[in-house]
This record gives C-alpha cells, sequence and structure tokens, in this order.
C-alpha cells in the first residue's frame, strides 16, 4: 500500500495536470475566439469596399441612363438646356445618387454588425483566458487541499497521537493544523 506521501504527491501531480489541461484548453478557445474576430474584422472591410465598388457602379449606370435620356430627347427635337429635359436629367441624378448612397449605407451597416460580433468575441477570448486561469488556480489549489486531507487521514492519526503523547496529552494541539481537524475547515468540506 502505498504511503501517505505517495498519496499526497500522486493528487497534487493529478491537479497540475488537470489545470494545465485547463489552461491549455482556455488558450485554444481564446485564440479561437480571437481567430473569428480578426475574420469578422476583414468581412466587415471587404463589405464595406464592395459597398464602395457598388455605389460607384451605381452612379455610372445614372450616367449612362442620363446620357441615354440627352439622345432619345435630342433627337424627339426637345431642347435640351431647359424645361423637362432639366428636370429628366436632375430626377436622373437624385436617383442615380439615392441608389449609390443606399448601396454604402446598407454596406456600413453590414460592417457594423461585423465589428460588433467581432467584439464580442474579443471580450468573449478575454473572459475565456481569465476563467481558465481562475478554474486552473482553483484546480491547484483542490488538489493541495485534497493532498493535505489524504495525508491528515492516513497519516493524521500517527502524528496525532504521538504529538499528543509528546505534549503531555494536550491532545490536537500538539500538530500545528490539531484545532481546526474537528472542525468544518480542517474535514476539507470547502473544496470547490
Amino acid at each position: 500500500m502505498c504511503g501517505p506521501v505517495a498519496v499526497g504527491v500522486a493528487m497534487v501531480a493529478a491537479a497540475a495536470a488537470s489545470a494545465y489541461s485547463q489552461r491549455q484548453n482556455s488558450k485554444y478557445q481564446s485564440k479561437l475566439a480571437n481567430y473569428n474576430a480578426d475574420v469578422q474584422e476583414k468581412s466587415a472591410d471587404a463589405a464595406v469596399n464592395a459597398g464602395n465598388a457598388q455605389a460607384a457602379q451605381q452612379r455610372q449606370r445614372a450616367k449612362q441612363m442620363a446620357g441615354t435620356q440627352a439622345a432619345t430627347l435630342a433627337a424627339s427635337g426637345v431642347d435640351l438646356g431647359g424645361g423637362t429635359a432639366v428636370d429628366i436629367f436632375g430626377d436622373t441624378a437624385q436617383m442615380g445618387e439615392l441608389d449609390a448612397l443606399t448601396t454604402v449605407n446598407n454596406a456600413q451597416r453590414q460592417a457594423y454588425g461585423l465589428q460588433a460580433q467581432a467584439s464580442g468575441n474579443r471580450s468573449q477570448a478575454q473572459a475565456t483566458t481569465a476563467f481558465g486561469n481562475q478554474q486552473a488556480g482553483l484546480t491547484l489549489l483542490n488538489g493541495a487541499l485534497g493532498a493535505y486531507g489524504s495525508y491528515s487521514s492516513l497519516a493524521g492519526s500517527s502524528l496525532t497521537a504521538s504529538s499528543a503523547s509528546s505534549a503531555g496529552g494536550a491532545g490536537n494541539s500538539g500538530s500545528m493544523f490539531g484545532s481546526l481537524k474537528n472542525s468544518s475547515y480542517g474535514s476539507n468540506s470547502f473544496t470547490f
């Protein structure tokens, strides 16, 4: 049968391995969230660029339409410098610019949504790292407390008895933690 020290060392080693695994998992999850945020930020930039390109195409189509209208009106004998022709050209230019601005606005809204998601992923990455560190620390602490509890239960009775006899029958006062042995703190009931 293993001695109390060997059991304690094994428990601490197992806790350390578990804490390391938790830490590595949180690092991986954090990197994954940051990668997703990078992808979303690049997608936001691409959405704005695509929106600007589409807006330029909308403006170009509006100019082409105005040219076609001018040719049609001129062929019909309409004076291009006044009245109805000017109204038609103005309306065409106005609608073309409205279409272009709508396209830019939609692209910017899409980019904003992607940037908000990226920000959420960056926050998730930070929280995952912090939580992983906390969990790893708690695992180490629980491993140490468990090792102490095992050591105390396996070897504590002989240590307490020898301490009590050397201290003149002073009970648990011979052990550094003897006064806590029978309390809720010494029972290892507060593990996390």
